[in-house]
């Protein structure tokens, strides 16, 4: 079973509002993990003329950001910033700052508040970037829309594609599960006008289902016919009905050729979902030794 441990949180940080959903966020994982977590501030490098002949203008800009982010923080915490919190202000682009600092400090998670504004001295974390830090990581990527899990994790949601990569995904969610104490919701799209429990996608899930509750944890399927919606409309549409605390996918499943590219469905789960989404880096197992370790599930 794959290390689910998360001993490091990297949190790239604005110093507003969606900057202090992050840090929750990133708190009860702690509370949950013992986690070290990194308050990253990333300030957007001046013209390099303006550094060069600017040089004190330069350190001081920097020094305000490192000031302003320590005030943001203390005043989350009362006037005191927590031993296991660590604060880090680097001049950089957005991007590829992120995902340097992620890589080469080996973070256990990333957490990500997706910005609705489009301008600003942080320059957000709008659509395509965030699709690029999640499609460049090494580590799992949780990505925030709209509210963080302050009534805890309960219900952990998987849409599940039989036949694509899923080994690691339903490992993380029973290590999940069994941490934060939550039941497992599994849901498949059926596109064939066939009965469901005829199909072959109801038999798989009934497996995988009974695998789980072998764990002592408590899951369920729930397989969904649909012709008209494509699966992510189908899987967006459950999920504003049944609001599951997480929701676990797999990243670069459609994707043979660019490494960096997420895949369709989880593009639009990640932008769509109004609940937090984990986004799993697949194993770099072949199609045909997955199915053979699925299909040898006790």
């Amino acid at each position: 079973m794959v290390e689910t441990n998360i001993d490091k949180i990297l949190v790239p940080i604005a110093i507003t509002k969606e900057g202090k959903t992050a840090l929750n966020q990133a708190v009860y994982f702690h509370q949950v993990f013992s986690s070290r977590i990194t308050l990253l501030h990333i300030v957007p490098p001046s013209h390099i003329i303006k550094r060069i002949f600017k040089y004190k203008e330069y350190r001081k800009r920097k020094k305000r950001s490192q000031k302003k982010l320590t005030e943001f923080v203390r005043r989350n915490f009362k006037g005191t910033i927590p031993d296991y919190i660590d604060l880090m202000i680097i001049v950089g682009e957005l991007v590829p700052t992120i995902i340097k600092i992620a890589d080469n400090q080996r973070y256990d998670l990333i957490i990500l508040k997706k910005s609705k504004k489009t301008k600003g001295p942080f320059y957000n974390l709008r659509k395509h970037n965030t699709e690029r830090i999640i499609g460049a990581s090494s580590c799992p990527v949780l990505t925030i829309k709209e509210t963080w899990t302050k009534m805890g994790i309960r219900e952990i949601l998987i849409p599940l594609e039989i036949g694509k990569h899923i080994r690691t995904k339903i490992f993380w969610a029973i290590e999940l599960a069994r941490k934060f104490k939550a039941k497992i919701r599994i849901v498949s799209v059926l596109k064939i006008n066939i009965d469901i429990e005829e199909s072959y996608t109801y038999r798989k899930c009934k497996i995988l289902e009974k695998w789980i509750k072998g764990h002592d944890i408590e899951c369920d399927i729930r397989i969904l016919k649909s012709k008209e919606h494509k699966m992510h409309e189908t899987v967006q549409i459950f999920s504003m009905k049944e609001c599951p605390d997480l929701t676990i996918i797999m990243t670069h499943q459609e994707s043979g050729i660019d490494e960096n590219h997420i895949g369709r469905f989880a593009t639009e789960i990640i932008h769509n979902c109004p609940t937090p989404v984990l986004s799993i880096v697949p194993e770099r197992d072949n199609v045909f030794s997955f199915m053979l370790n699925f299909l040898n599930i006790r």
